[in-house]
């Protein structure tokens, strides 16, 4: 996934990435790409683009306008749909080795005992994922491009 924008109005990653890194991020945007391909196939024209445009548009701004409108929520809520109200994550269905140590390599089991940051872990989870189901992609890339590339 591309990111031809900055994060914020507050980022300007033109500090950080090059003007040929950019035009690339742009170039590869996969909206436009797709907007593209519709007037390119003749599926839409820039009519029906443009109209389809407008409907996003102002389904988010209806969004938008009816979040900021909602009460408050109640601090005991703060939990709400952190976990599944259907699913017990310690439940005998969880219990099972990551695929990264089914090898079962002293290693890697020595490895697995050492402490890690939360982005280690984040990372080993996505890894352990993406090998278990191969439906499991990265849709955002946030890291700088050595990390992502080591995921």
């Amino acid at each position: 996934m591309t990111r031809p924008y900055s994060h914020s109005l507050s980022d300007d990653e033109k500090l950080y990435r090059s003007a040929a890194e950019l035009a690339d991020e742009v170039a590869r945007d996969p909206l436009s790409r797709h907007r593209q391909f519709l007037i390119e196939e003749g599926i839409l024209d820039e009519a029906g683009v443009h109209a389809i445009e407008k409907v996003v548009d102002k389904d988010i701004q209806l969004s938008a306008d009816r979040a900021l409108a909602a009460p408050v929520p109640k601090l005991e809520s703060i939990t709400n749909w952190v976990y599944s109200p259907d699913l017990d994550p310690e439940s005998p269905a969880f219990d099972r080795q990551p695929a990264s140590l089914k090898q079962g390599t002293e290693e890697a089991v020595k490895k697995a005992a050492v402490p890690k940051t939360m982005a280690d872990l984040i990372n080993h989870t996505l890894r352990d994922e993406m090998k278990r189901d191969e439906r499991v992609l990265i849709l955002a890339k946030t890291w700088p491009t050595a990390r992502a590339k080591n995921i």
